[in-house]
């Protein structure tokens, strides 16, 4: 409190008249308020505030306040916005009037915050209890009642902001409720500090408001509930009543601390308010849990005559513990907060005095849970320590909170899900991934199973989860090694960059586990070094072995399956290791030749086969399915699709041959041009549900007769009834999906070929530009047959 001048009368916090201190230089105020307020004199400051004035505006004379804020604050825009008077001049009827604000930088470089208030002349609710007291008459505090009500009512109701609707004042006493007016007596709320500034630039432990008058739970965080503001006005009535404070010795005298500690377990002392309807109102409004406290409803109810009821607190509330800005009160809602904010409790367990306060807080709020000492001694220095503590704390703490690590979810099922992303390349997977070692699934497996595995009953954690932590060096260690002895047999090895992720996947997935073994029988075992990984993926002497050869040899089953087709069969000369690859020579390059030859001769067939039946097949489906459609034409729409087919199918399967022979990754290719054919099929319906067959016109025709026996089995097909032409097509059609999958991955690999390439290219390239010169009305080339819009008729 700064030294009294009884000369001049001023205001201590910007809207209460008192008189106040010797004056610093005007010279201080921000250049733009000295450019239009005259200074009068210097009320004082504290808290927020560097400074407080009054001052008069030059243009009209009237007194205002003008608050000067510390560097460190800068007050909340949007709020100010929202308490500012209006461009008619009416002042709230409920709040003090705000004018205007701004942030000047002197020519130190100094930033600061001002803003200009409503000058109470009449001073503050305390200075009246002064003047009338120190006991009110129930009447007065009954109007002080009706009045506070009302504004904190539209303070919570009223207000909008970017958070919803509803503000706490957070600071309510006798000196923050100002008086507009003695007679009729009209009060409104003021200095809200509390409520406008926001500590952008500054870190603040403070919990804000006046002690003596501070909810319970404000003690040891910085709370927005509406709640406190109600606790607030019951001590002030009590005070107003009785004309003392009931917090003063409250406790050990009147240090913060103390006062908590007395507020958390005992109610505040009533024995002073001695009237039966007074004691009820300030029972309701010093409830001490903040849900079961009294608000605008009940207080009204009481104005009324009514009698709520006041829910007593039972027992000592427990004091809340800090995590992310969040209070705790158990905990289980600790160790959910540290979960669900992964990245600050990691700053926390770095932090030796938060660890400090939380062994403090658990010994004397909740002695029942016993963390190990270990976990609370001394503060982590690595990220890798600190999500360990973190997870271990909360393993120990809240065993039934399904496993988190670092927002993700780290049950077995969502980390078979992260090892997935991490194969495609999601490189925040791959980091997530990378950062789990043992020790971290472990404290992971503590948690309780929610995957149903087979032997995860009851409350003993994930049995696949411990199993792979105890697996999990071992087959890193193994999958390291054996990659090592490969690059110097087999000389080079495709990109193995997804190899730890499957790793981890067949470690915490059984079932992708035995997915792998189960592909592995199909595997070339031609190949000596492959047949030797898939024997050590059975044989090892351990399971992180077994897990790290099955995940390697399917990684690298396609690069094994294309050196089978070449395998000579007999060691390489020199001395050559007898899993190094030799390339067939003399009559084995003939058979191998032919062998390839033929394998893609077949594979053609089946896809040419496979488009003409599908294409066939959804066209039928489609009319079947038109209202318009004459069941009795079957067998003539069959002949007719028929020969549709012989005219736009050609080109396209033309395209398709050429990208199969010998292609450089059958399997690629093969799931490809399956596609493509449903899209093929999907194009010729379109077209003709839209009757725009010419997007279907091809330039050069090949002469239909020569496909006249197609559309005579079609036809033939078609005379029969609609499931005949379903039992014979469909299940072809679904036997050649699945062989050509197969067959894709049987396939050896032909290599890439510049000369194979650029054919294939540029003949693609010709039927789409034929495709899109037809459907303009370009002119054919050569055409051998009737136009092929005839066939449409």
């Amino acid at each position: 409190m700064t030294k009294v001048d009884e000369r001049v009368p001023v205001q201590l916090d910007a809207t209460r008249v008192e008189y106040g201190a010797a004056s610093p230089s005007p010279a201080e105020l921000p250049e733009p308020v000295l450019a239009r307020f005259q200074a009068v004199s210097y009320l004082g400051d504290g808290g927020e505030t560097q400074g407080v004035w009054l001052v008069t505006d030059r243009s009209s004379g009237q007194h205002r306040v003008v608050k000067v804020y510390k560097e460190s604050v800068r007050p909340n825009d949007e709020l100010l916005q929202l308490l500012r008077v209006p461009p008619d001049g009416a002042l709230s009827p409920h709040l003090v009037g705000l004018y205007e604000w701004g942030v000047h930088t002197n020519a130190w470089g100094a930033t600061r915050c001002w803003e200009v208030q409503e000058f109470a002349a009449h001073g503050s609710l305390l200075q009246l209890a002064q003047t009338e007291g120190p006991k009110l008459p129930e009447a007065l505090v009954r109007t002080v009642l009706m009045q506070v009500t009302e504004a904190l009512t539209y303070l919570h109701t009223q207000i909008r902001t970017g958070r919803g609707t509803g503000l706490a004042h957070r600071d309510i006493k006798p000196d923050n409720i100002l008086v507009r007016r003695r007679e009729p007596l009209r009060l409104v709320l003021g200095d809200f500090g509390l409520v406008t500034a926001v500590r952008a630039t500054r870190i603040s432990n403070g919990t804000g408001g006046s002690p003596l008058y501070q909810a319970p739970e404000t003690f040891h965080r910085m709370s927005e509930g509406l709640q406190q503001d109600w606790w607030s006005l019951g001590i002030m009535l009590v005070e107003l009543l009785t004309g003392r404070n009931p917090n003063y010795g409250a406790g050990a005298g009147n240090d913060p601390r103390a006062l908590y500690e007395h507020l958390t377990s005992y109610d505040v002392d009533l024995s002073r308010v001695t009237d039966p309807r007074w004691h009820l109102l300030c029972r309701g409004l010093l409830t001490r849990e903040p849900t079961l406290r009294w608000g605008a409803a009940e207080v009204r109810e009481w104005l009324a005559g009514q009698s709520p009821t006041v829910h007593a607190t039972k027992g000592r509330i427990v004091r809340p513990f800090l995590v992310a800005g969040t209070p705790c009160a158990t905990p289980a809602q600790l160790a959910a907060t540290m979960s669900a904010h992964w990245s600050s409790a990691t700053a926390h367990v770095r932090d030796p005095g938060w660890l400090a306060g939380l062994r403090q807080w658990l010994e004397q709020e909740h002695p029942d849970t016993r963390l190990p000492q270990s976990l609370l001694a001394a503060a982590v220095t690595t990220e890798a320590q600190a999500d360990l503590r973190i997870a271990q704390i909360i393993a120990v703490i809240d065993p039934k909170l399904p496993p988190v690590f670092r927002g993700h979810p780290a049950d077995a099922a969502g980390l078979a899900r992260l090892a997935q992303a991490a194969q495609r390349h999601d490189q925040a997977a791959v980091a997530v991934i990378g950062a789990i070692g043992r020790d971290l699934l472990a404290a992971l497996a503590q948690h309780r199973c929610t995957g149903r595995h087979p032997g995860c009953t009851g409350p003993l954690g994930c049995r696949v989860l411990a199993e792979a932590a105890r697996e999990l060096p071992d087959a890193r260690s193994a999958l390291a090694q054996r990659t090592a002895a490969l690059l110097v047999h087999v000389g080079s090895l495709p990109e193995l960059a997804p190899a730890q992720a499957v790793l981890f996947r067949a470690l915490v997935d059984p079932d992708f586990r035995a997915k792998l073994a189960k592909a592995l029988r199909r595997g070339p075992s031609t190949v000596p070094w492959w047949a030797a990984l898939a024997a050590e993926s059975k044989n090892a002497l351990t399971a992180g072995g077994r897990i790290a050869a099955a995940v390697l040899a399917s990684l690298l089953v396609d690069l094994a399956s294309a050196q089978a087709a070449r395998l000579q069969g007999t060691p390489a000369p020199g001395g050559a290791a007898p899993w190094q690859v030799q390339r067939p020579a003399g009559w084995n390059v003939v058979v191998a030749g032919l062998r390839a030859a033929v394998a893609d001769l077949v594979n053609i067939a089946m896809m040419v086969a496979l488009l003409y039946l599908t294409t066939f097949t959804v066209h039928l489906g489609y009319r079947l399915v038109d209202t318009d459609f004459d069941w009795g034409r079957t067998t003539a729409l069959a002949g007719q699709f028929g020969a549709v087919q012989a005219v736009v199918l050609p080109p396209i399967a033309l395209v398709m041959a050429l990208l199969l022979i010998r292609p450089a990754d059958p399997r690629a290719v093969t799931g490809r041009l399956r596609l493509l054919i449903l899209l093929v099929a999907a194009g010729i319906v379109t077209a003709i549900h839209f009757h725009r067959e010419e997007w279907l016109r091809f330039p050069v025709v090949i002469a239909p007769q020569n496909f006249a026996w197609l559309a005579d089995f079609h036809a033939f097909l078609g005379s029969g009834t609609i499931p005949v032409i379903g039992a014979v097509y469909l299940p072809v059609i679904v036997v050649l999906l699945v062989q050509l999958g197969s067959r894709g991955r049987r396939t050896p690999s032909g290599g890439r070929y510049r000369v194979m390439t650029a054919v294939r290219t540029l003949t693609a390239l010709a039927v789409v530009t034929l495709f899109v010169l037809g459907a303009v009305g370009w002119a054919p080339v050569t055409q051998f047959a009737e136009n092929p819009l005839l066939l449409w008729e």
